[in-house]
């Protein structure tokens, strides 16, 4: 093996390296920003949060020991210390007396110095040390995010970290706050970057082969185990992909839509189910026109329901418009609720004329590409039960009406009609039971399962990415440079690229 051979790999390593080097170097802050951390208003306690090269300088100027001593430019690190906290611009008089805490760099959020102040929750107080540390020279008040931004430039956060923390200040459910906290602390990272540091071998694997293809000590196998590793990543992120968008559903809430004719109860369900008042109850058809929604937390997991406008022929322009609504907000739900009552089901006339309405109704919203008009997250809630005792007759009315009308199969609607009284109370545990049990089949993960998507930029990346590697398993020769592009593609979701655009 000649020196030749021996000095381009030494060069192609290098430039290797060298990007791998941008991509971790930390980005100099010259600015010290300032900003509470805690929320506004009165309370017992109140945080303001330093961060930046000026940090040492704050502590100089403003912190003072309880008997009124000057600190020098540093204190004991990650210890909350009781000091007295003073404005330099007025002749250092007491602003409060707080708990102060240093955290210095690197091992801190944003990886800069950073000082946290734990004063007492006035407005007063707070007003008072942040026009204080705007006096500092060299400090600023920080503007939105950017705390969370620094942190993601110096490499203590990546973009799918800082997004499952805002996702975890903002979850309301239980399992917002289990897949938030997961993702904040970094699980997606960890499999992305895993892709994309296979992709990467992967294309060192053939840029290597393909640039040194004339000398003889090139391993040919190279190439056949860069294919593998696409091959495999491919299959993974396409599976990562079909994960019916659990993810995005459990941060963004599970939609279901109560759709069905004018003066069914449907008004009276999303009431029992916000357990106030939120739409109008009247006998006359055709109350609600626009879209109602509540947000609920039903068995851990955040539900929002949309109450819409009655569905029948109507010659109102209004009505009309209201009826659009209510199809579209069905075609986007992930459960579809069709109300319907006992005195229409019982009513031959409805059961003729209404249904072949109903029928064009549902052929718009289903979501299943065969004839069957009635997808796996269609179900039939018979209200006002307590106006008729013959409950079975009406169930049954109504398995007939389905199975004639609907091209419905009765073993289709097993566990998919549920009756309810909104007035009396009646068979509703049991169906607010059976749909807390059908929300937690849909949403629900196991210990084996890997994290989900959360966002739509995450998939539409990822999408990408599959397609760039598919072309390059369709031709390894000629789509080599397709891998790079796959492996910025998940850059993105992470942010892995950050540094090559500053």
């Amino acid at each position: 093996m000649n020196s030749t051979f021996y000095k381009n790999i030494a060069h192609f390593s290098q430039k290797l390296c060298h990007r791998h080097f941008l991509s971790q170097k930390h980005i100099k802050h010259y600015s010290t920003i300032f900003a509470q951390a805690s929320s506004p208003g009165k309370a017992g306690v109140s945080v303001i949060r330093i961060s930046g090269p000026e940090t040492k300088n704050v502590i100089q100027k403003m912190i003072r020991s309880l008997k009124n001593e000057q600190c020098t430019n540093s204190i004991a690190p990650r210890t909350a210390l009781l000091k007295k906290l003073v404005n330099p611009s007025k002749k250092n008089d007491v602003l409060d007396i707080a708990l102060v805490i240093w955290f210095p760099a690197p091992r801190s959020y944003t990886g800069e110095d950073i000082l946290e102040l734990h004063l007492h929750g006035s407005n007063i107080v707070v007003k008072n040390t942040l026009e204080a540390l705007q006096e500092i020279k060299g400090c600023r008040l920080a503007e939105p995010g950017e705390f969370s931004k620094r942190a993601f430039y110096n490499s203590k956060m990546d973009l799918t970290e800082i997004e499952g923390l805002a996702d975890l200040i903002n979850a309301e459910t239980e399992a917002q706050r289990i897949q938030a906290l997961s993702q904040a602390q970094g699980k997606l990272r960890i499999l992305y970057e895993g892709w994309r540091s296979d992709i990467i071998s992967a294309m060192a694997n053939v840029e290597t082969v393909l640039e040194f293809s004339e000398e003889e000590s090139i391993d040919s196998g190279l190439f056949d185990q860069a294919q593998d590793t696409i091959k495999k990543t491919f299959f993974d992120i396409s599976k990562h992909l079909s994960d019916k968008n659990k993810g995005e559903i459990v941060r963004n809430g599970l939609k279901i839509a109560l759709i069905g004719p004018p003066n069914v109860g449907k008004s009276s369900i999303i009431n029992h189910f916000a357990k106030r008042s939120v739409a109008i109850v009247s006998p006359i058809a055709g109350t609600t026109r626009d879209i109602i929604e509540i947000s609920t937390n039903i068995g851990g997991y955040q539900v929002v329901i949309s109450d819409t406008a009655g569905i029948c022929h109507s010659s109102n322009e209004i009505e009309k418009q209201g009826i659009e609504l209510a199809i579209e907000r069905a075609k986007d739900a992930q459960i579809k609720f069709i109300v319907l009552d006992t005195c229409s089901i019982i009513n031959s006339e409805f059961r003729t004329n209404y249904f072949k309405e109903f029928r064009i109704i549902l052929n718009n919203i289903s979501k299943t590409n065969s004839n069957q008009l009635l997808d796996e997250n269609t179900y039939f809630i018979i209200n006002k039960s307590d106006l008729t005792k013959a409950h079975e007759k009406t169930v049954d009315l109504l398995i007939d009406l389905l199975c004639s009308e609907l091209c419905v199969q009765k073993s289709q609607l097993k566990n998919k009609i549920w009756t309810i009284s909104c007035k009396t109370g009646k068979g509703w545990d049991t169906m607010l039971s059976n749909l807390n049990l059908i929300i937690t089949k849909m949403l629900q993960t196991s210990a084996q399962e890997p994290v989900f998507l959360t966002r739509e930029r995450h998939r539409q990346n990822l999408v990408n990415a599959a397609m760039y590697l598919k072309r390059f398993l369709e031709s390894v020769v000629e789509s080599a440079e397709e891998l790079r592009f796959a492996a910025n593609s998940i850059g993105k979701i992470t942010g892995g690229n950050r540094h090559l655009y500053t």
